[in-house]
C-alpha cells in the first residue's frame, strides 16, 4: 500500500464555461494538482488529509492583477511584519495570488516598498502569493491623472526608467502608461525588452496613437474606460483601440460604480470572454467600511456606500473584492458562473504570460478556492496549503 501523503478534496462541483460538473474531486500532493475528476476515480485512502466541499464549487484560486492594498494596508507603506495580514486578508477573499500594485510618483515610497516586497515575489509569502508588481506610472498624462499622486513640478523622465525597474530587482511584471507621453514608444520597446508588460492607462492617447503602440507590444489596458480617451464616432480614442485589438487584455473594475455594466458587455462583444480581466483595483480602506482614509501622497480618501471618492468627487480606487467582482458578473452581465470565474482566474494568468495557475488541471500549481453560487469563500489553498478556512 502506497504511503499516505497529501490533500483531497472531495464531492465537489466545478463550474466551466460548458456547465456545472458534479461530483468532482481534486487531489493534491507538495504543491501540484495530482488528480481533477470524479469522485468515483479517485484512490481516497492515498491521501493523509481529506476535505469533503459538501457540494459547494471547487474552483482556481482568484488572481488580483491591480491592487493597492485592504484593511488598512496599502503595498508601497506596509511593514514587513504586517504584510501576512494583508497577504491572508485576500486569501479570506479567496485571492491566491496578487500583482501588488503602486503608486505612480512617490519615489520615496517606492523606495521603501522595494526592500518590503521583492524578497517576498522571490521567496513566497504566509497568504497571497505575490506575482510581482505592477507599477501604476510615473508616466502617465497629468491631464488624466484621476486619484494618482503625479508630481508636475517634478515628473520622472523616461530616462530613468531603468532606476525604476532596479529598484525592485526584476520584480516588475506590469507599467501602467500612457503612449502619448514624450518618449512613450520609445519607453514601451525599452520595457518589451526588459519583459515588463506594457499596459495603457490614465492615458489621452488618440486612436492611432495607441494603435503604434499596441503594434510595439502594449497588450492590456489599466481599468479600462476609465481615465482615459473615450469611443466617439469621429474619434475612437483608447478605448475604440481595444475593442478592435485582439492582443490587448481590457481590466475591468466590475463594482457598478466605476464602469456601467452596458458598457462592459458593449466590450465583452467586442473581445470576447478570452481578453477580460477582472480586478478590484483595491486601496487600504477595503474592508474597513465607511470613513476617511489618508493614501500615501496624503491624498484624503472618502468611502460612503462603498465607494471612494477624493473630496472633489472623482474615483479613487475601489473598496471591492475579487470574490465580489466575479459574483457581479453574474449578476450584472448575466455570465455563467464559470465564465465569471474565468475573467478572473485563467484571463489574469494568460494576460499576465504566466503556466501552470489560473486552472484546475494536472500538474498545475495547487491554488485553489471552495466556495458557493455567491462566492461566499469557504476554502482557500495556496501552493497546497489550507490557508483560510470558514
Amino acid at each position: 500500500m502506497a504511503a499516505q501523503s497529501g490533500l483531497l478534496i472531495k464531492n465537489g462541483k466545478m463550474a466551466t464555461d460548458s456547465g456545472i460538473q458534479t461530483n468532482i474531486a481534486v487531489g493534491i500532493n507538495q504543491n501540484k494538482i495530482v488528480f481533477v475528476g470524479n469522485d468515483a476515480r479517485v484512490p481516497e485512502k492515498e491521501y493523509a488529509n481529506i476535505i469533503d466541499a459538501s457540494g459547494a464549487f471547487i474552483s482556481p484560486g482568484l488572481i488580483d492583477s491591480h491592487t493597492h492594498g485592504g484593511v488598512g494596508f496599502d503595498f508601497l507603506t506596509v511593514k514587513h511584519e504586517e504584510i501576512g495580514q494583508l497577504l491572508n486578508w485576500y486569501a479570506s477573499n479567496g485571492v491566491t495570488a496578487v500583482l501588488a500594485t503602486l503608486s505612480a510618483g512617490l519615489k520615496n515610497d517606492y523606495l521603501n516598498a522595494c526592500q518590503t516586497l521583492t524578497g517576498l515575489v522571490k521567496e513566497g509569502s504566509p497568504g497571497a502569493r505575490i506575482l510581482g508588481l505592477h507599477i501604476e506610472g510615473p508616466y502617465i498624462n497629468k491631464e488624466k491623472k484621476g486619484a494618482q499622486p503625479f508630481d508636475e513640478e517634478n515628473p520622472v523622465k523616461v530616462s530613468e526608467a531603468d532606476e525604476y525597474l532596479e529598484y525592485f530587482n526584476d520584480a516588475v511584471r506590469v507599467m501602467t502608461l500612457a503612449p502619448e507621453i514624450e518618449g512613450g514608444i520609445e519607453l514601451i520597446d525599452h520595457l518589451m525588452m526588459r519583459n515588463v508588460i506594457c499596459s495603457v492607462g490614465h492615458s489621452n492617447a488618440t486612436y492611432e496613437e495607441t494603435i503604434q503602440a499596441i503594434q510595439h507590444g502594449l497588450n492590456r489596458s489599466t481599468h479600462t474606460f476609465n481615465t482615459m480617451s473615450q469611443l466617439e464616432h469621429h474619434n475612437p480614442g483608447i478605448i475604440g483601440a481595444i475593442m478592435v485589438s485582439d492582443e490587448v487584455f481590457a481590466e475591468i473594475t466590475l463594482d457598478g460604480h466605476h464602469v456601467h455594466p452596458g458598457a462592459v458587455k458593449a466590450l465583452l462583444k467586442a473581445k470576447g470572454t478570452d481578453k477580460v480581466v477582472l480586478i478590484t483595483d483595491s486601496i487600504q480602506a477595503s474592508g474597513l467600511g465607511s470613513g476617511e482614509f489618508i493614501r500615501p501622497g496624503d491624498r484624503h480618501i472618502y468611502v460612503k456606500d462603498n465607494v471612494a471618492r477624493l473630496k472633489s468627487g472623482n474615483l479613487a480606487g475601489s473598496v471591492l473584492t475579487l470574490n465580489l467582482a466575479v459574483k457581479n458578473a453574474t449578476t450584472m452581465l448575466d455570465l455563467p458562473l464559470g465564465t465569471a470565474l474565468k475573467l478572473a482566474t485563467q484571463n489574469v494568468a494568460n494576460s499576465l504570460g504566466l503556466k501552470g495557475i489560473g486552472t484546475l488541471e494536472k500538474g498545475n500549481i495547487a491554488d485553489l478556492i471552495v466556495h458557493d453560487k455567491e462566492m461566499n469563500i469557504y476554502k482557500t489553498i495556496i501552493n497546497g496549503k489550507l490557508i483560510y478556512s470558514y
